[in-house]
Order: structure tokens, then sequence, then C-alpha cells
């Protein structure tokens, strides 16, 4: 029986072999779509996507890291962290600065709304129509990126106050 590292690294190479073979039209969808947005698709930025384009909470790097260190021997916080700039730098994600003290992801990128539970934090998409007439005064400016932010209490939350 080898010792721990030699279990951790056999134990990692068995879940890339699965995740390759068992999901291989998966696995090679997300390689293909990752390089065509010129990123090089390594295993760790695969899973990081997957991850990423499979939540609907809006997930931290630090949540996403917590969710893939056990699934992948050598994963950093430094790789999450760098591998979600670039998906932000490649117009493949948005970083969500909802509030000072954390940054959330979201792989939807299509233009959309936020709305976040000022109580349990819940961080929920809310459509908007694409076309929205420019802002009066702003027809001069070019805009170059639209975040909009709406904060205040889910209906749970909003139920349990009253």
């Amino acid at each position: 029986m080898g010792d721990n590292g030699e279990d951790k690294h056999e134990k990692a190479k068995a879940a890339r072999k699965k995740a390759e073979l068992g999901d291989s039209i998966g696995y090679k969808k997300t390689a293909d779509y990752l390089h065509n947005a010129g990123i090089r698709p390594s295993y760790q930025r695969v899973m990081v996507w997957n991850y990423l384009a499979g939540q609907r909470n809006h997930p931290t790097a630090e949540q996403i890291y917590a969710a893939l260190v056990g699934e992948l021997t050598g994963m950093s916080k430094t790789t999450v962290y760098n591998t979600l700039k670039l998906f932000v730098e490649k117009g493949l994600a948005v970083s969500l600065n909802m509030n000072e003290n954390e940054s959330r992801f979201d792989a939807t990128t299509k233009f959309h709304a936020h709305f976040r539970c000022t109580r349990c934090g819940e961080i929920i998409d809310v459509d908007m129509p694409e076309d929205m007439a420019p802002f009066k005064g702003m027809e001069a400016y070019e805009v170059l990126e639209r975040q909009l932010y709406l904060k205040g209490y889910c209906p749970r939350c909003k139920a349990s106050l009253q």
C-alpha cells in the first residue's frame, strides 16, 4: 500500500480518468469551448468551468475551491482565482462585487440584473431587456459594461420578518 501522497495521486488520476471517459463528450465539449475562447483547456480549468457553469448561486472563488479541492490534487486557491480572472478577461464569466468584501462569479454573460437578499445572502438572476434605452444624459458616452444590483428581502426572509 502506498503512502498518503501516492493515494492522493492515484485518486486524482482515477477522478481525471472517470471525468474524461465517463463524461468524455462533456469534457471534450468544455475543452473545445475554452479553446475557442482562447484559453488553454487544462484539466483544472475545465473542472472550474464545469463547476461554475453548473451553479446558479454565483459562487465565490473560495466556494469553488472548497467544492473541487477533494477531486483535484494540486488545486490551489491561487489556481482558482487565476482561472476565474482569465474567464472574466475572456468574457466567459462576470465578476459580481455586490458587497465590499467578496466577489462572486457568474457564467451567464447575457445582460441581466442580480438581486441579493440582505438577510440570507441569496443571489438570484433577474431577466432584463437587452435593448434598454440609454440613461438620460449618457448619449455621448460609450458604455463598456453594465451591471445592475438590486438588494432587499427574498420572499422567505420577508415573510419571516412579518
